[in-house]
């Protein structure tokens, strides 16, 4: 089994950027609990801290959830991106490299700012492989930071 050990360090650009806890837990999530089992071939990822338009600029709804009542009032934009990451640590078959112009082909992981929509916050995780793959999943979080559910998009639960 791998061991995995890192840290997230957020800068205060976000929305909800003085509970950086929201994105933390999402990204805690998502490396303990699916990208073990989902990308296990994958042993380097490089973590974004630059916004690249080409892959933040849109406006998405988190389709993947039966319940659209609060679809309108969901949106993840190029300007609510992390901008940067001050610190990951994360230790798998390589060292993790932080993304930068000389490693642009690498897996990366981009983690978005939470959105909270009236009682429910909304992180996205994209892990994306150049010019193979780009999977997004959603995470609903509880106000208080509890792990409610996520969902991949294209999939519906």
């Amino acid at each position: 089994m791998k061991n995995i050990v890192f840290g997230l360090i957020f800068i205060p650009f976000c929305g909800l950027a003085q509970l950086p806890k929201y994105e933390e837990i999402a990204t805690n999530y998502f490396i303990q609990h699916i990208y073990l089992k989902e990308y296990p071939s994958i042993t380097k990822i490089a973590f974004s801290n630059k916004t690249e338009k080409e892959m933040t600029s849109f406006s998405l709804t988190p389709y993947c959830f039966k319940d659209k009542s609060l679809y309108d009032k969901i949106q993840f934009s190029a300007e609510k991106s992390i901008p940067e990451i001050k610190e990951i640590k994360l230790q798998l078959k390589e060292q993790v490299r932080v993304m930068d112009s000389k490693n642009k082909s690498k897996t990366k992981l981009i983690v978005f700012c939470a959105t909270k929509v009236e009682h429910t916050i909304f992180v996205r995780v994209t892990i994306h492989k150049p010019y193979h793959f780009s999977d997004s999943y959603f995470f609903l979080l509880s106000e208080a930071g509890e792990f409610i559910k996520f969902c991949k998009s294209g999939q519906t639960i």
